[in-house]
C-alpha cells in the first residue's frame, strides 16, 4: 500500500478532523496527515516537510492577528513554485467566478471542493484522482467554471446589456444607451440577448439574473 503524506490546512477544527478520519478509510493509499489551522503553520510545513497532497482553504486565520485572512490563494501560489510542487485541492466556500479562475486556471489547482454537506465525501475521489494526475472539481463548481468559460466569450454588447438592466434602464432605453456606445442593435435583439444570458446563468427573471451577474463577478 501506497504511502502518501498530506497537508491539511484548514482552521475550522470540526472539517479537518472530519478530512483526516475521512483519509482513514478504505483506499488504495495510506495516508500522513499533517494540520495546518493557521497561514503561518501551513507555511511551515511546506518549508520543512515533503508533501504529495495539500488540502487547501483560501480564508485562514493568522497567527499574528486573531483575524481571517484571505491568503489561501497566495500560498497556492508559492507551493506553484516549489521545485517539485504537491497536487492542491481547494476546499472553500467561495464560488464566485473570478475566484474559480484565478484560482485554477491561472494556479493550476488541481483540484477544488466547494464546501457542503457532501464534502466530506469527495475528499477520498478528489485525491486519487489528482495523484493520477488527473483533476477534480464539485459539480457545482464544474457548472461555474463552465459560466466562466462562456463568460469569456460574452461580446461587449451582452456586458453592457447586463450592466445597464443592473441600472434599471428599459429595452428601449437599453436601445438606446448601447447606440451611444456605437453598437447598433434592435429591441427585440436585445430580448433574445437577454433570454440567452438568462439561459447561461440559470436565471428565472430578469432580476435574478442581475444578482447572479453581481455574485459571479460580471457587474
Amino acid at each position: 500500500m501506497k504511502h502518501v503524506n498530506v497537508l491539511i490546512v484548514e482552521d475550522h477544527d470540526l472539517l479537518a478532523n472530519g478530512i483526516e478520519s475521512k483519509l482513514k478509510e478504505k483506499s488504495k493509499y495510506q495516508f500522513q496527515t499533517k494540520v495546518a489551522t493557521n497561514l503561518e503553520l501551513g507555511r511551515n510545513y511546506l518549508e520543512n516537510g515533503l508533501f504529495d497532497v495539500v488540502l487547501l482553504d483560501l480564508v485562514l486565520k493568522s497567527d499574528k492577528k486573531d483575524i481571517k485572512v484571505h491568503g489561501g490563494e497566495e500560498l497556492l501560489k508559492e507551493i506553484r513554485k516549489m521545485p517539485i510542487p504537491p497536487r492542491v485541492i481547494v476546499i472553500s466556500r467561495i464560488d464566485a467566478l473570478d475566484m474559480l479562475d484565478y484560482v485554477v486556471n491561472h494556479l493550476q489547482a488541481d483540484g477544488y471542493i466547494l464546501k457542503s454537506r457532501k464534502s466530506l465525501t469527495e475528499i477520498l475521489p478528489a485525491i486519487e484522482l489528482v495523484l493520477n494526475g488527473q483533476q477534480y472539481f464539485s459539480p457545482s463548481v464544474l457548472a461555474n467554471l463552465k459560466i466562466t468559460s462562456d463568460l469569456l466569450d460574452l461580446d461587449r454588447a451582452n456586458r453592457l446589456i447586463v450592466k445597464f438592466l443592473s441600472n434599471g434602464l428599459k429595452h428601449s432605453e437599453i436601445e438606446q444607451s448601447l447606440k451611444e456606445c456605437k453598437i447598433n442593435i434592435t429591441v427585440s435583439a436585445i430580448e433574445k440577448r437577454i433570454k440567452h444570458l438568462k439561459d447561461l446563468f440559470g436565471a428565472k427573471t430578469t432580476a435574478h439574473l442581475i444578482a447572479l451577474a453581481y455574485q459571479k463577478g460580471l457587474l
